[in-house]
């Protein structure tokens, strides 16, 4: 694993054929050094050191965590005065909303309905293009080839 880690060189072999005669060519290979290899290697050879996790020491008993507390249970009653401020509001919204019908409410059409409704009206203002024909009613048409026919 140490080796795979720091990278390392070897000798190979090639076989080449050359005007029919086989042709060996030794030569060195190098194994480029592989980063998880290494890590591997540090956290199972020095845990203490390399390990992925890391542990924090909490202090107690400090002036700092009477600080902190302070500041988290003020941070909490502001939270919750805020929260009865908002329910509060929303009771009242809730009472104003229910004597109003759904009617009653200003409704903007959405961009998608006023597309719709702008494709129906064109398309009912488009005049009908005449059908062409096909080969067999061209060939029975008195009018010749080429006329279209009349609905």
């Amino acid at each position: 694993m140490y080796h795979r880690a720091v990278g390392y060189s070897y000798h190979a072999v090639k076989i080449f054929q050359h005007d029919g005669n086989p042709v060996v060519v030794p030569y060195i290979r190098h194994v480029p050094p592989d980063v998880k290899a290494a890590i591997f290697w540090l956290t199972n050879r020095r845990p203490d050191e390399w390990k992925s996790t890391n542990s924090h020491e909490v202090k107690r008993g400090t002036a700092n965590d009477q600080e902190g507390v302070g500041r988290i249970v003020q941070r909490f009653t502001k939270l919750q005065a805020e929260r009865a401020e908002q329910i509060e509001q929303l009771q009242q919204l809730e009472g104003s909303i229910e004597g109003r019908r759904v009617e009653d409410s200003p409704r903007k059409p959405c961009a998608q309905s006023l597309y719709l409704e702008h494709r129906l009206r064109k398309r009912r203002e488009r005049p009908l293009a005449p059908r062409r024909m096909s080969a067999s009613e061209r060939s029975l048409s008195p009018h010749g080839v080429g006329s279209l026919r009349q609905a």
